[in-house]
């Protein structure tokens, strides 16, 4: 059976580092929208639907049930890959996560876009 100690043993430091990045990611948005003056109460709502939402409880629920439900209905030789599959789902949110600041960094420091561009990183449009 699933419980909560399993998933929280199995996924904490992933748990917490994903809260992290989002907790990152929304102060350097609103930092975003305070310099860009596009600032509004009703867009926290918005990136709660638009990003927590969808990337904490869409690689956790899929990460759940790669590592504790598909293990017992998979072949023997499939089931070895269900680490590297939840590897792979982690590393597609913290990429996702990263990739939003560091294009809202470069909207806040212009400055860094040279060094940005440099190893791949561009910058986003202004909405």
């Amino acid at each position: 059976m699933i419980t909560i100690d399993t998933i929280i043993s199995f996924l904490g430091g992933q748990i917490v580092a994903v809260l992290a990045l989002i907790a990152a990611n929304f102060v350097v948005a609103v930092g975003v929208a305070i310099q860009t003056k596009t600032f509004y109460w009703a867009k926290i709502a918005d990136f709660y639907r638009v990003d927590v939402v969808p990337k904490l409880f869409g690689w956790l629920a899929a990460t759940i049930i790669v590592k504790f439900v598909a293990v017992d209905y998979l072949p023997a030789d499939w089931a070895t890959l269900t680490p590297a599959i939840s590897t792979i789902l982690f590393g597609i949110v913290v990429l996702s996560l990263f990739g939003n600041i560091m294009g809202n960094l470069l909207i806040i420091f212009p400055s860094l876009s040279g060094a940005a561009s440099k190893v791949g990183i561009v910058q986003k449009e202004k909405k």
